[in-house]
């Protein structure tokens, strides 16, 4: 005596943080018992959030598609990131599920379990980074005039940067805080609090018309 359990996603796999995948659940009867009260105990990847309606009889060979609410998961960041879940690395979200069922045997209560797993594949890692370097004024005027720098950096990728730092050699005492996490996004993110961000013009770079790294060019290049 067995039931058997059929589990489908609606996808095979995901592109982007924010899709939903919904799973259904069709129970099937290959036995020659009537099966009672089956339903959904456990799920792996949605828990206590997914619940099924009690099929009350389940015929010998009858296949009934379960009635659920909560039969959905939303990917999140974590998973890409991750690579993985519940296993990270392992490229994909995997849902185990599991039925249970009641039949007599030989007029004595029994019951049976049947289980199924589905996997949705994960995009991989893509990281990407882009900054924006701007100045505080279009053109220079005199010698010992300054600008300041500010920027701004956005997480072109879809998996989460870390320890996100800005250096620049024309600035060598610039300092800014270093970013902990950078999640993907298409707005760019300010980075505020940096120090050594000035520049001084010299006499000499207007008199060359540069500051050395392209010369003659008329710019600051920085």
């Amino acid at each position: 005596v067995e039931l058997s359990l059929n589990k489908v996603a609606d996808r095979i796999f995901v592109a982007t943080v924010g899709e939903v995948i919904t799973y259904t659940f069709r129970v099937f009867n290959p036995s020659t018992k009537t099966f009672t009260n089956v339903a959904l105990t456990n799920d792996t990847l949605l828990g206590a959030g997914v619940s099924s309606a009690v099929i009350p009889v389940l015929l010998p060979s009858a296949a009934v598609d379960l009635v659920c609410t909560g039969n959905t998961y939303t990917v999140n960041q974590t998973d890409i990131d991750l690579q993985g879940l519940p296993i990270p690395g392992s490229t994909v979200v995997s849902n185990t599920a599991t039925v249970r069922g009641n039949y007599l045997d030989g007029g004595l209560p029994a019951f049976d379990e049947a289980s199924d797993t589905v996997n949705v594949q994960l995009p991989p890692r893509a990281p990407g980074i882009f900054l924006t370097k701007i100045s505080d004024v279009a053109g220079i005027t005199a010698a010992n005039q300054v600008i300041t720098y500010t920027f701004e950096v956005r997480n072109t990728g879809n998996v989460t940067l870390t320890d996100v730092a800005i250096s620049d050699p024309m600035l060598p005492a610039l300092s800014c805080p270093v970013i902990p996490a950078l999640a993907p996004s298409a707005t760019p993110t300010l980075v505020t609090g940096c120090t050594g961000n000035q520049f001084t013009v010299t006499q000499n770079e207007i008199d060359t018309g540069s500051t050395g790294l392209l010369p003659g060019n008329g710019q600051i290049n920085n």
